[in-house]
């Protein structure tokens, strides 16, 4: 799974006839009906489907303006969470099957900075992507060749984007970078795997080195 998200847990109730209700604020990421939370609950770590997002009037917005549906394993765990406060904290949010579109939308809630470190992670990747690719020796060099070629095209406009996003000018770039993995993707069906690991790992990456940084401060 990859994470993509971060959700503040305020509050926690149960609407008649639906499933339980986390209420609270999107605080990084996107978060669609599909995705999966992470909590811990009495000790064990659960991870439950989001059966659907929901706006929510309060008289704080700031602190809940967003209702996350979560489908329970039974009763007992509906009741437990009712009462538990153990878990009113930040928890992450996982996607299974990460789409282009939804990388897209996950980096629009960037800041340009995030954006940058996010676009020179990936050329990173692509870096290792392509040594992964002539080492491969289950593909014969035409494909090897004709793969690094649309790669190495990739990485010019990836260059480019950093360039743009260094100028700070963004101009929703996210949506350039997510054209031109779509279009070089199509170039090679090898490549085109490849690039659906090396995006998901940068994801993990960028996580990683945000969160590690944050936690030096």
């Amino acid at each position: 799974m990859i994470k993509i998200g971060k959700f503040q847990i305020e509050d926690i109730f149960e609407i008649k006839g639906r499933d339980l209700v986390l209420a609270g604020r999107i605080i990084d990421g996107v978060i669609s009906t599909g995705n999966k939370i992470e909590f811990k609950l009495n000790n064990d770590l659960r991870i439950r489907e989001i059966t659907s997002v929901e706006g929510i009037t309060h008289t704080n917005p700031e602190k809940i303006n967003t209702g996350l549906l979560i489908k329970c394993m039974d009763n007992e765990e509906v009741n437990n969470l009712k009462e538990s406060k153990k878990i009113l904290s930040i928890v992450n949010i996982f996607n299974e099957n990460l789409k282009l579109s939804e990388l897209v939308k996950w980096l629009s809630t960037k800041s340009i900075k995030d954006k940058i470190l996010f676009n020179e992670l990936l050329l990173s990747n692509l870096t290792t992507m392509n040594r992964v690719i002539w080492s491969d020796e289950n593909t014969d060099d035409k494909s090897k060749i004709d793969s690094l070629k649309w790669s190495n095209e990739l990485a010019h406009r990836v260059w480019n984007i950093i360039f743009e996003l260094k100028l700070n000018s963004d101009n929703e770039l996210e949506n350039e970078l997510g054209e031109n993995i779509h279009f070089y993707a199509k170039k090679s069906t090898e490549l085109a795997g490849h690039l659906a690991t090396i995006t998901k790992s940068t994801i993990n990456r960028f996580y990683y080195l945000t969160e590690k940084n944050n936690d030096t401060i």
